[in-house]
């Protein structure tokens, strides 16, 4: 998977008695895109494009986020061509050379204090974002004013960014600060979303502490909950759910999120439980409000869900359960268990040893410090010369050679009539000796 993170900021002159809540706020955007990608691993770019007047500026492009360092200036000036920087920034992202593939994810955010300047604008923006839009992997999300400007709002509801995308936020610093807060987390929530499956996004800014349990079955009175008890710590499942009752279905048993998990099964159910009043809830919408799909597995994290515990299905009979946590158990759901499958999920058994299995064994190594000598015969190579047939003739070949005249060895290893020779070593390159000269190996 892959993020590409564009920022578009304004830069108005209105944002100017902002600018120091502005910087801080950027600043904390882009350390929670980096705490996030390192978090889920994930392959993450980050873009910018600056709004101010008649000029839009790229002033990111393309960067990995962990290589920037934070802003202590945020220049401000000129009003909010909004609608053109926001082109601007989408003309860069499609020439990308991976932006359309399938694993790769786009989220763009947006930030103003005030209108658009460039409303003549709107229309083609409209036409840009529409088949982006349409791939589900682009997610667009805003923060505006509150207040008597909603009807910027509009405007980007009218673009198809989501409502649930949209938030709006008082211009003032504490303002802007409690906006980053709701922002970064956010941009957490978003990328956990992603390692689940998701490819983008149509509530951004919703609040995880207020999941509509609304639309969900509660099945409290059709359920039984169990807490491991500190010395079965790493108990399994079934014989766990055998203490408490007299029998155990296949898929009766969910088992409380505990640590990130790396597959959970499209088919699984997930029950809710509201640690406030101890109901527990389900219904198809349940994966959907954790970020989870619907048509494959996805990866889970545990803790990311506020005010609500989780519990995943489990068709498994020796999984191992945590100390002090709970095991939700609805019989109503279940069928006995196959011989087939009971086969299948038993643990495996060691392979057998002794005559049915024996080991082979190896010849003892005796003690030595002795080297052991190389099994490899060595040949050595016998040096190369060069022969003549008098030691006047080696002379003057080595005075037109430039070699010492004491180089010149009397050998009678050389061939017939042969006994003066001089180490082929020695010649260089492109220099031939006599052509009665010969050379031996």
């Amino acid at each position: 998977m892959k993020n590409y993170v564009c920022f578009v900021n304004d830069n108005s002159g209105s944002m100017g008695g902002l600018a120091k809540a502005a910087a801080a706020d950027f600043n904390s955007n882009i350390e929670a895109v980096k705490n996030a990608a390192t978090q889920e691993m994930l392959d993450t770019v980050v873009s910018a494009v600056s709004i101010d007047g008649s000029n839009t500026r790229l002033t990111i492009t393309v960067s990995n986020p962990h290589v920037l360092k934070p802003i202590t200036d945020w220049h401000a000036g000129g009003g909010t061509p909004l609608w053109t920087g926001m082109a601007k920034l989408i003309a860069m992202l499609k020439n990308l050379p991976d932006i359309n593939n399938s694993d790769v994810s786009v989220l763009v955010m947006i930030t103003t204090d005030g209108e658009a300047t460039d409303q003549n604008m709107h229309a083609n923006l409209r036409s840009l974002m529409a088949p982006l839009l349409a791939t589900g992997r682009w997610t667009f999300v805003a923060r505006v004013p509150r207040g008597i400007r909603n009807h910027l709002k509009l405007d980007l509801l009218a673009l198809g960014i989501p409502e649930g995308n949209i938030q709006q936020w008082d211009t003032t610093a504490a303002g802007m600060a409690a906006s980053t807060a709701v922002s970064t987390q956010a941009v957490g929530n978003y990328f956990r979303s992603r390692t689940a499956g998701l490819k983008s996004s149509s509530s951004f800014y919703a609040d995880a502490s207020k999941v509509d349990i609304t639309a969900l079955e509660d099945i409290s009175k059709k359920v039984s909950l169990y807490v491991v008890p500190a010395d079965n710590n790493g108990i399994e499942i079934r014989p766990f759910i055998l203490s408490k009752r007299m029998e155990y279905l296949k898929g009766s048993a969910f088992y409380q999120l505990t640590k990130t998990e790396a597959k959970v099964g499209y088919d699984k159910q997930i029950l809710v439980r509201d640690r406030a009043s101890g109901k527990v809830f389900h219904g198809k919408e349940a994966r959907q409000m954790i970020g989870l799909p619907t048509d494959r597995n996805a990866r889970l994290h545990p803790g990311d869900h506020k005010n609500f515990d989780l519990f995943i299905q489990s068709f498994s009979v020796n999984r191992k359960l945590v100390a002090g946590t709970g095991v939700l158990y609805w019989a109503e759901i279940g069928v006995p268990f196959t011989e087939a499958d009971l086969a299948y999920l038993k643990p495996k058994e060691a392979a057998p040893v002794g005559n049915a299995n024996p080991v082979v064994q190896l010849p003892a190594v005796p003690v030595s410090t002795t080297p052991t000598k190389s099994p490899i015969p060595v040949t050595p190579r016998a040096p190369q010369f060069y022969f003549f047939e008098t030691r006047e003739d080696a002379r003057m070949f080595c005075a037109g050679a430039d070699i010492r005249q004491s180089d010149i060895l009397r050998n009678p290893t050389g061939p017939k009539g042969k006994r003066w020779s001089i180490p082929a070593n020695l010649v260089k390159a492109g220099v031939l000796p006599p052509a009665q000269a010969a050379v031996a190996a």
